[in-house]
């Protein structure tokens, strides 16, 4: 599946982007902020998530989130299949035999990452739903979001993205905000690190009514709303990432930080001056959590500190990526041999 645009692919997966200036051809070749994240390490708790997958797939059950009866979220166990489950039979069907082994750990490899698959395309679907404006998709919408993936959607998946968006018409019922711009893609050369977040909004003054919010909004769609008309009207510029993951965490905080400290907001090449400068005005994040049982806006201002951290990976991150190997780093060597009768 093709990425992002200007985007591309380096060793390990790692994505990276190509900034070619429309006006001087200059090419500046730089990280995305989560492939940053990925080179530097992942974190604790996604390790112990991998670890714990790995466990399950072994003994053959798989944790589920569904939503219980009264709209609830409960996660349990099930059996993965009939007992002993897939990974006990294929690895009895295998006898010992060594090819028959190394196909039965490549496909371990493989299905530990499946039910992160399932959480991340339910993320996506709904993602989808809202930059799309489907706030009621159909069935078939939705499962064609989980056959792209390759994956099937069951009823849970289903009732899932459909609560999430319920919740997400209520979140925008309740709060007075205008999305100015869905996923722009921002740059900041001169750190070496680029990507795309889900939305900039703008948060309304208090009171603000329904009819002028429609009327906002209108405008915003078609690129109508500019810095001046936000600093005469009043409220505050947000940049806004949508979470339906079952927390958030603080690389959650460090990535909205970075986005927020993009030098320029621009796509093939060209720099939209319009966003660049509602974004360069926006000095607060928004994590916003999007969950089938209710959502929750949490706010972060722009911190110097978080900042400077994410900086310090983002170096790091580079010097990996230039230097996967460390040959390159050595400037010689010694080398050895005891003698065999060397005692």
């Amino acid at each position: 599946m093709a990425g992002p645009k200007n985007s591309f692919t380096i060793a390990g997966g790692v994505r990276a982007y190509r900034w070619t200036d429309a006006e001087t051809g200059e090419e500046t070749d730089v990280l995305s902020v989560t492939s940053i994240r990925k080179l530097c390490g992942e974190p604790h708790n996604l390790v112990s998530w991998k670890v714990a997958n790995v466990v399950n797939l072994v003994m053959g059950v798989r944790k589920v989130e569904f939503t219980g009866p009264r709209g609830g979220l409960r996660k349990k166990y099930v059996q993965d299949g009939e007992f002993p489950g897939e990974f006990a039979t294929k690895l009895l069907a295998a006898e010992g035999d060594e090819d028959e082994l190394a196909r039965v750990r490549a496909w371990l490899n493989k299905q530990a990452d499946e039910p992160r698959d399932v959480a991340a395309t339910r993320g996506t679907a709904v993602h989808a739903a809202i930059e799309l404006g489907y706030m009621q998709p159909d069935e078939a919408w939705i499962r064609t979001q989980f056959s792209n993936k390759r994956l099937t959607a069951t009823a849970d998946d289903l009732t899932f993205v459909r609560d999430c968006l319920r919740q997400y018409r209520s979140l925008r019922a309740d709060v007075p905000f205008v999305i100015l711009s869905q996923e722009p893609q921002v740059w900041n050369l001169t750190a070496g690190y680029a990507g795309s977040f889900d939305a900039l909004i703008w948060m309304m003054p208090e009171g603000t009514a329904p009819e002028a919010i429609a009327f906002a909004q209108k405008k915003a769609d078609v690129g109508q709303i500019d810095l001046e008309i936000v600093k005469n009207v009043g409220g505050e510029l947000v940049l806004a990432d949508w979470k339906t993951s079952s927390g958030v965490y603080s690389d959650h905080v460090v990535q909205v930080t970075a986005y927020m400290a993009a030098e320029f907001v621009g796509t093939d090449g060209v720099k939209d001056d319009r966003v660049t400068e509602l974004l360069r005005a926006a000095q607060k994040g928004a994590l916003v959590h999007i969950r089938p049982n209710g959502w929750t806006v949490h706010f972060c201002a722009f911190e110097a500190g978080t900042l400077l951290a994410f900086l310090g990976s983002c170096a790091f991150a580079r010097f990996l990526a230039l230097h996967p190997e460390p040959t390159a780093l050595f400037t010689g060597k010694l080398n050895g041999k005891a003698d065999e009768d060397d005692d």
